[in-house]
């Protein structure tokens, strides 16, 4: 003879069985989200790491031309104050 379930078991079964398949499906799309993020996240980083390698080039030309700079205003001070007529610079 079989054991017969009651209704309101079944329905606890039924209600447990759908919560699993929601439960696997929400998996699914979160796995998806963070896959998602973390290739944007890959991308971020590969954009910052150019950006530094730019400014990482780009800092010792520009404190390079800085430098030649103060020296020619060093020069031309010089200059101005081996003249006759005194200029304060």
């Amino acid at each position: 003879m079989a054991i017969r379930k009651h209704s309101s078991l079944q329905w606890l079964i039924d209600k447990r069985a759908q919560l699993h398949g929601d439960f696997l499906n929400d998996e699914r799309i979160l796995a998806r989200h963070i896959k998602k993020a973390d290739a944007e996240i890959e991308k971020i980083n590969l954009a910052l790491s150019r950006a530094y390698k730019r400014r990482n080039q780009q800092v010792p030309t520009c404190a390079e031309l800085i430098e030649k700079t103060k020296i020619g205003w060093r020069i031309i001070d010089s200059a101005i104050e081996m003249h006759e007529v005194k200029i304060d610079p």
